[in-house]
Parts: structure tokens; C-alpha cells; sequence
């Protein structure tokens, strides 16, 4: 945001915390953010973090921004899946721009459907609830995990689903995976799915093109309803 008026970009920053209450400080400067946070002496914390929580090879030190040091009073896996939830909203603005106007909202939930429900979702009609979409954020989810979420996503009427991964060379694995779970009857009701890479800890664009990196960061599967 080179050239914005200091009172905007503060402004921005509040706004976009307020929705999305962590986010790490490389999310910020790829959104021009960094002096904003500085003129507004956010609090923040660094930690060592697995960005994929089954690989050790993974681990990084993260710093982690909040407006409210509370938030950042959470094991640092949970400061991860805000962060990537963060992102995830980000990369949706130029994935499915359409669900820009939709509100989307973080899923608190316990006891038996913790575990079952998204951890965000897509509101885009409140008149036709059919027509939201389940946001589920993947750190080194195994198979059986995957296939018992996209299975309850279905079962809760969610029209279509966004599944984020920390895990680049996934992102096309987890599109036939669903694609074969689909045709075998356990998705009915599910119009699509979006599988999407996420990365909140790599300075620059990580999901830019780039050569000899020939892994897709992103993969649209258009489902016939069942």
C-alpha cells in the first residue's frame, strides 16, 4: 500500500483484524501492512512452528500478530490454523471473487461436533443456506480425516467446500481424492470443491509461477450434485 495515507492503512489493518484476529507479519507486508502495524504497536509473539504439523523438516520460527494479546495466548498449531484461515480469506478475493460480498465466518464449536463442523464457512445467501461453502484448513490431515470431513460437510448441507493445505504437492492429491470420494456416493449435495495452498510464512508471493516449480497451487473440481 505504498503511497496510502497513514490513517487508511491503520484503518485497514483494524478492519481486517477484526475479522480475521491473527495473522503473521509476513501476511502483512505482502499486503503493504508492516508500518501500519508499527504506528499501531500491535502485539506479537515469534515461535518455533511445524507449518506441516506431521513433517519435524517443516519447523520455522513464525511471528504471529494480533490486535489483542489474548489471541496470541494459544499453542502455536492453533496460532497456525488462525493465520491460514487468514489466508485463506485472502486468497478466496482472487480465487472465487464472486464470494467477495459473502461473509466469512470463523466456526466455533465442542463436545461431538468438534472435529466434524469447518473451521470457517461462506455465507454468500442467508435466504438459501444450501448455497454455503465449508472452509477447512489442512496442516497433514491424514486420509482418513479428509474423507470423514468432506463426507460431514456433505451431510450439513454445505453446497460446496474450500479446502486450504500447507502442504503444496497436495493440493492436486487432495483434488483426485475427492474427485474419487465423490463418485463413490459420499459427497451428496456437494457442487465443488476448491483446493487451495496456503502459505503464511514465505516473504514475497509464494504462489506465483515460478520456474522448475511445477507443483499447482490451486484446483477447481466441479462435482455433479448428488
Amino acid at each position: 500500500m505504498s503511497g496510502t495515507h497513514p490513517a487508511t492503512a491503520k484503518a485497514a489493518l483494524r478492519e481486517h483484524l477484526r475479522r480475521h484476529p491473527v495473522v503473521t507479519e509476513v501476511q502483512l507486508a505482502r499486503r503493504g501492512w508492516t508500518q501500519a502495524a508499527a504506528w499501531l504497536d500491535l502485539p506479537y509473539v515469534t515461535l518455533d512452528v511445524r507449518t506441516q504439523v506431521t513433517q519435524p523438516t517443516s519447523q520455522t520460527p513464525v511471528t504471529f500478530v494480533s490486535a489483542e494479546e489474548r489471541s496470541l495466548e494459544v499453542p502455536p498449531r492453533e496460532l497456525l490454523h488462525a493465520a491460514c484461515l487468514a489466508e485463506t480469506a485472502t486468497r478466496l478475493e482472487g480465487l472465487r471473487p464472486e464470494w467477495r460480498d459473502g461473509e466469512y465466518a470463523y466456526v466455533t464449536c465442542g463436545g461431538r461436533m468438534q472435529g466434524v463442523r469447518p473451521d470457517a464457512e461462506v455465507i454468500v445467501d442467508v435466504a438459501s443456506r444450501t448455497s454455503d461453502i465449508a472452509v477447512e484448513v489442512d496442516t497433514g490431515y491424514g486420509h482418513g480425516v479428509r474423507t470423514r470431513k468432506y463426507t460431514a460437510f456433505a451431510g450439513q448441507g454445505y453446497g460446496e467446500v474450500v479446502w486450504a493445505t500447507t502442504i503444496h504437492g497436495r493440493v492436486q492429491a487432495v483434488a483426485a481424492e475427492v474427485r474419487e470420494w465423490h463418485g463413490l456416493g459420499h459427497m451428496p449435495g456437494i457442487r465443488r470443491v476448491t483446493v487451495c495452498y496456503v502459505d503464511v510464512h514465505r516473504r514475497g508471493d509464494p504462489y506465483a509461477p515460478r520456474r522448475r516449480l511445477h507443483k499447482v497451487s490451486h484446483v477447481d473440481v466441479p462435482l455433479r450434485a448428488g
